[in-house]
């Protein structure tokens, strides 16, 4: 199964936070779903993931291509 791909929208807007809050809080539940990853900054996620959760860099994974996606996305969230 391909993954999707979710678009984090504009860095200054609620879609980086909604993405954030919603894989700290589902994370369990999505990752017996469909696979996924985020189309968009890192840095700007992990900014989000450190100042809502206290976490960073250890909750996201940089990918290259979106079949990497498949490899980390039980652990962490690709972007």
């Amino acid at each position: 199964m391909a993954p999707l791909a979710v678009s984090l929208g504009d860095p200054a807007g609620i879609g980086p936070e909604i993405i954030a809050a919603t894989w700290r809080q589902h994370g369990e539940a999505l990752r017996n779903e469909a696979p996924f990853f985020v189309v968009g900054g890192k840095s700007v996620l992990d900014a989000i993931f450190r100042r809502l959760h206290g976490a960073g860099r250890g909750c996201t994974a940089e990918i290259a291509e979106p079949a990497e996606a498949l490899e980390v996305f039980r652990d962490r969230l690709p972007i």
